[in-house]
């Protein structure tokens, strides 16, 4: 998350000054809350504390749905598993520490460089749950589409691993540089003498988002690419070129806020207005929980239950033809076999005429000897 008015601001030395402790006399006030010789810590805006309350009860609603929609419908187990259950609950307990962290700081229960401990906890859940989320969207969806299809060439294997393996080096390194920031406005890192790498952390964060939407981006073909592959095979997919169509839709447009974001921070001339802030942190936010509830849709589509199949070469059976029955044909003639037994003697063997390969016997006996 980009970083938000209500923060610090960087000096030199170290200190700092008393607060008094009260019941949140000054909350969301837009005063300065605490002042050092190193930083000013500002009330915390008001619009941007209500964004963490009302999205944390959307991804509580969408943990619950998650919860009716695996019991309704067994075929969505396989998208909505472990993978994005714990990216919800990774968002949902950012939230949490946001909002809990957000609170003793207006209410002046803990001085500010104590609550950037808080800070490392809620970004460490904060983007893990995002790139849990990425995980569902590049494998999760597309290996079930693969499986769906029954075709799974080692290639798009390697692509996927290919994909989530930068992404998840680049994020634990953006996860790192993030928690450094704010360790070292901590007491132990204003302690420490430690320099908060702000304009790295600006410029990782634009290449951190802009490698996150071509991943989405690169997700989003690979998936359009097993759908129509599923058309010329005949096979039944339903609604599920929307609901991709609209996932990648919602992802894209949350990165995209985010990397303007960032990209405005990195010059002083280019900071947008308070209000475009404001209305980027429910946009972002917005997206990303709606995203999630995207997958859901997707989960629990009835085109996984579907197993018809439109076979263009249908398999053909040899039909062996019979043998036409005629009738009021005269039976061939006997045949007359001799056999020569003893001088002056043959028996002969007369054979009837065959029907359907079964003798059919004269008078009752099915063989006539003849002597001589």
């Amino acid at each position: 998350m980009a970083p938000r008015r209500g923060g610090s601001s960087s000096g030199s030395g170290s200190g700092g000054s008393s607060i008094s402790i009260g019941s949140c006399p000054n909350a969301f006030s837009d005063i300065v809350l605490y002042e050092s010789e190193n930083y000013i810590y500002f009330s915390t805006d008001v619009v941007y504390f209500a964004s963490y309350c009302v999205f944390f009860v959307l991804t509580l609603i969408v943990l619950i749905s998650m919860c009716c929609v695996r019991k309704r419908h067994p075929t969505a187990k396989k998208l909505t598993g472990a993978v994005y259950l714990l990216s919800l609950l990774c968002m949902l307990l950012s939230y949490t520490l946001r909002i809990i962290g957000t609170m003793l700081r207006e209410c002046e229960k803990q001085i500010p460089p104590h609550l950037n401990e808080w800070g490392v906890a809620y970004l460490l859940f904060y983007y893990l749950g995002l790139y849990l989320l990425l995980v569902v969207v590049v494998w999760g969806v597309n290996n079930q589409l693969r499986e769906r299809l029954g075709s799974y060439p080692t290639f798009f294997k390697v692509i996927y691993g290919i994909i989530l393996g930068f992404m998840g080096l680049l994020t634990c390194a953006w996860i790192g540089l993030n928690c450094y920031n704010q360790w070292a406005l901590t007491p132990a890192g204003l302690d420490s003498n430690a320099d908060p790498k702000t304009m790295e952390m600006l410029r990782l964060g634009v290449a951190y988002y802009v490698f996150y939407i071509v991943s989405v981006i690169a997700s989003g073909a690979l998936s359009i690419m097993t759908l129509v592959s599923m058309r010329s095979r005949g096979f039944p997919y339903g609604d599920l070129l929307g609901w991709v169509i609209v996932l990648i839709f919602c992802m894209f447009i949350w990165v995209l806020f985010t990397i303007i974001e960032y990209g405005s921070y990195l010059d002083y001339n280019n900071y947008l207005s308070a209000d475009t802030y404001r209305a980027f942190q429910y946009i972002e936010n917005f997206f990303q929980t709606f995203s999630w509830i995207v997958l859901l849709f997707l989960a629990k589509s009835r085109a996984w239950d579907n197993t018809a199949v439109n076979n263009p070469n249908p398999q053909v059976y040899n039909n062996y033809p019979q043998q036409p029955v005629q009738y009021g044909q005269v039976p061939p003639p006997q045949q007359q076999y001799a056999y020569n037994t003893a001088p002056g003697q043959q028996y002969y063997y007369q054979q009837q005429p065959v029907y359907n390969g079964t003798p059919s016997p004269v008078n009752g006996n099915p063989h006539v000897v003849q002597v001589k």
